[in-house]
């Protein structure tokens, strides 16, 4: 139960199939299909094989790592740009939901409510980005466009390719971005951030009290998630744990945050973006980290990134039973 605990508390609870054994080779396979798919797409697109492999791996598994300095940036290519990104949306995607894909499903792999959670969050915040860098690139709508497509969906999906610096971009567009890192793609999915179900069901709570307040005593509230319809009880605990993890997310991302303030010279709004990038495991980054970068920044990244990748409560679990011995 105390391992279950742990596997819940990164809400991967769902299962493809009743046993976990089978819902794992499943896994696999999606996961080796998406990787074969994504190498294949990039080599006719020009990519060298061997670069193709890397970075088929670490965009469907949402790692982001490259092998040119300037990333994905380095090819100029807009086919390459648009294979990774939808590599990294599926990667982003809940595995049930992909499973569905695969099997055929196709009605219920576009009903899936984090899927479309993440399509309209990267439209809205596309379309955000790309009228504010418009200024930004001289008005040039397309490379505000193309740009601002990779990076939101890149910080949206908690990839980190990129295909330009950010280093420049304006502040309300490094806020954007850091909102995106915040929340992160699909509970069960190999993505980072707070989770789109964790997002979903603070949004709907939101309405769920708007309703309540502004409703007759007697009226009743039918309480439902993806058309799936939830008991009170277990609503009440779904919301709480969301809650909770939320905000023990938030509190952690606002101590790192004041610590790299003491300790280096960036202004609030870079500092934050970094540390988003950190705790969400996205990777995107602004300058500060470096080489040469302040040791106590640096093991505060440390931190956030495995708050980040395994979650809030086992990273507590950890602390308190190292202080309990």
């Amino acid at each position: 139960m105390g391992s279950f605990t742990l596997f819940r508390s990164e809400a991967r609870e769902d299962k493809i199939h009743p046993s976990i054994i089978s819902t794992i080779r499943s896994m696999w396979w999606i996961y080796a299909s998406f990787t074969i798919i994504g190498i294949v797409l990039l080599s006719l697109f020009g990519m060298p094989i061997w670069e193709s492999i890397n970075h088929a791996m670490c965009a469907i598994s949402t790692g982001g790592f490259a092998i040119q300095s300037e990333s994905i940036g380095a090819y100029n290519s807009i086919y390459l740009e648009i294979i990774i990104t939808l590599l990294t949306v599926f990667g982003a995607t809940a595995f049930i939901a992909n499973y569905n894909l695969f099997k055929g499903r196709f009605r219920k792999f576009f009903s899936d409510v984090q899927l479309r959670t993440l399509i309209v969050l990267i439209i809205l915040g596309v379309a955000g980005l790309t009228l504010i860098n418009l200024s930004f690139y001289n008005g040039s709508i397309w490379d505000s466009l193309r740009h601002s497509f990779f990076q939101f969906a890149s910080s949206q999906t908690t990839t980190g390719f990129s295909t330009v610096s950010v280093t420049t971009w304006p502040a309300s567009s490094k806020l954007i971005m850091s909102a995106a890192m915040i929340i992160g793609g699909a509970a069960g999915a190999t993505c980072g951030g707070i989770k789109l179900f964790r997002f979903l069901i603070l949004a709907k709570e939101v309405k769920w009290n708007a309703q309540k307040v502004t409703s007759t005593p007697n009226r009743v509230i039918p309480y439902n998630i993806g058309g799936r319809p939830i008991p009170i009880n277990e609503k009440r605990d779904i919301v709480n744990e969301a809650a909770i993890i939320s905000f023990l997310w938030m509190i952690c991302l606002a101590a790192s945050v004041f610590v790299i303030m003491a300790v280096t010279s960036y202004s609030l709004q870079d500092i934050f973006f970094e540390t988003c990038s950190a705790q969400g495991n996205v990777g995107l980054s602004v300058g500060i980290t470096n080489v040469s970068m302040n040791p106590i920044a640096k093991s505060m990244f440390i931190i956030n990134m495995y708050i980040g990748r395994l979650e809030i409560i086992p990273v507590v679990m950890m602390i308190a039973a190292i202080f309990r011995r």
